[in-house]
């Protein structure tokens, strides 16, 4: 897991804007364009959350890509697996929509694309990093770029549990 890079957020300066969901949803259609994707058959999907908690705290969430993820032992058709890097993905192919993974994740993180019955979660902006080099550098996830708050910090991951800031 020497590559893994953890998200953290400011979450007490979160104003609950939701610019992080929108430009993870742009980062993920093929075209990369919001009115464009649109018009794609797979619908942009964000795969993050942002939920509001007592005392107006907003706080994005998503994958945490646990060390011990459950969602992996859980998953009955073999699609949700670890990489070398250590980043939990779930391959479109081989799921079964069987929302297992979605039951178990301790976070509520796991997306259910019910037209495609599929499972769908944060990768980190892994997915084509030749495309994502176009709209942001390849080490910056793409919620982190429109943050005009400038929350979101991306840490390597050194230890079990030590990070070392890489943005």
């Amino acid at each position: 897991m020497s590559n893994i890079k953890e998200i953290f957020v400011k979450t007490e300066k979160c104003t609950g804007c939701q610019s992080c969901k929108l430009a993870c949803a742009v980062a993920h259609p093929q075209s990369k364009n919001l009115f464009a994707a649109l018009n794609e058959t797979v619908k942009p999907k964000s795969r993050l959350y942002v939920e509001w908690l007592p005392g107006n705290t907003k706080v994005p969430i998503l994958c945490r890509h646990c060390e011990d993820a459950p969602c992996v032992n859980a998953c009955i058709s073999g699609a949700t697996t670890r990489t070398d890097d250590g980043l939990v993905i779930t391959a479109a192919d081989k799921c079964i929509g069987c929302w297992t993974c979605v039951m178990v994740c301790p976070y509520g993180v796991i997306g259910r694309d019910a037209d495609y019955g599929k499972a769908y979660r944060c990768d980190r902006c892994q997915n084509d990093e030749n495309q994502a080099i176009k709209i942001r550098p390849v080490s910056q996830p793409a919620p982190q770029a429109p943050c005009s708050m400038k929350l979101w910090k991306v840490f390597q991951k050194t230890g079990a549990n030590s990070y070392r800031k890489n943005l």
